[in-house]
């Protein structure tokens, strides 16, 4: 296992002098066996700035504990790199105890993670100074529109990258979440910025009963992740004249639903065509929304209770909006004998 280990392992004394050195650490600081063996590994790996350090962790080892840490080391040719480093004592018989550590080079996550922390400071920056000019709002939307939407999606795509292949890195999954917050907020505001202004919008022929299918399809991950089931029960045919837009009133309602009523372990669909209109419901057997709070919550900056994500309360505002400028209707009820059934009655024409 040690030599043919792809991470970089060495072998050390007391006196910092090194006992030994696998492949996988002559590939990591162009160093080859014969160069280190019996030289002090401060000397050929440490940068100056950071030999106290090594000193206090070759102490700690020496002590019986185990040291893991992120920190930086140098290669034959002087350039630096990130490295994960797992050391612990050993001893063979009755050799002088020794270190045995274990180096994994992290330049490329640690950079990701220096990149992606800066882009979403810079977002956050932006949102926070634009948010606050009432009187900038349409720029605003016309930023988030073209400016912010691409990059906060590599954001997002290059963050869940990481964290499938360091699942365990408490700080990618905070940036994770964080850049997941910033593009539902992106998205949502784009979707208001077409209809919050009275905009005419392109209606076409629209098949509910083929789109809402196909939007449950790709939430399909989230859905099994949360252990729930969906119900889809709806008419051959749910034709009606709208904005593709529609598709984010049941985007949102199946995605509140996740959010907020996973415990409830099932979702139902359900479609009905009346002679001039149709109507869909979503209904969830989760919490129970209080009677107070069943209009208020369609109003911009009222938030659902009870769910692990924090927002702008801009969904069912959305929500609302885009029904509004298609002559529509939307509300929640109570479902039996708990939850809550989001519905939206949409005209045929």
């Amino acid at each position: 296992m040690f030599n043919n280990s792809p991470q970089g392992i060495v072998i050390l004394n007391k006196q910092d002098e090194i006992l030994n050195i696998n492949k996988g650490f002559e590939d990591l600081f162009q160093y080859t066996r014969e160069e280190l063996v019996g030289k002090k590994l401060a000397y050929h790996i440490v940068p100056d700035r950071l030999k106290e350090e090594s000193t206090r962790y070759s102490e700690r080892v020496f002590k019986d504990e185990v040291v893991r840490t992120e920190t930086v080391r140098k290669r034959k040719d002087g350039s630096e790199i990130h490295v994960s480093i797992l050391a612990f004592p050993i001893q063979f018989g009755d050799e002088d105890p020794a270190i045995y550590a274990i180096y994994s080079d992290i330049t490329d996550r640690v950079r990701y993670q220096e990149d992606l922390q800066a882009s979403e400071a810079r977002f956050r920056t932006l949102a926070n100074e634009l948010s606050a000019m009432n009187d900038m709002k349409e720029t605003l939307l016309d930023v988030i529109s073209h400016d912010l939407r691409n990059p906060a999606g590599v954001i997002f795509s290059m963050t869940d990258l990481m964290v499938q292949e360091d699942p365990d890195s408490e700080a990618l999954q905070l940036l994770k979440t964080s850049s997941e917050d910033l593009l539902s907020v992106i998205e949502n505001a784009t979707s208001l910025s077409r209809v919050a202004f009275g905009e005419d919008i392109q209606k076409e022929s629209l098949d509910l009963a083929q789109l809402i299918p196909r939007i449950v399809q790709d939430f399909g991950p989230e859905l099994k992740r949360n252990g729930l089931e969906v119900d889809v029960d709806l008419p051959d045919s749910l034709e009606i004249q709208a904005n593709r837009l529609v598709s984010e009133i049941f985007k949102n309602y199946l995605s509140n639903a996740i959010k907020y009523a996973a415990h409830g372990k099932r979702i139902q669909i359900v479609g009905v065509r009346e002679p001039h209109s149709v109507t869909v419901e979503v209904r969830d057997f989760g919490t129970t929304i209080p009677g107070d709070q069943l209009q208020s919550i369609f109003t911009r900056g009222v938030r659902l209770e009870g769910g692990k994500k924090k927002g702008r309360g801009l969904g069912l505002a959305i929500v609302k909006r885009i029904a509004e400028v298609h002559n529509g209707e939307v509300g929640v009820r109570p479902n039996s004998p708990k939850g809550n059934i989001f519905y939206v009655t949409l005209p045929v024409k």
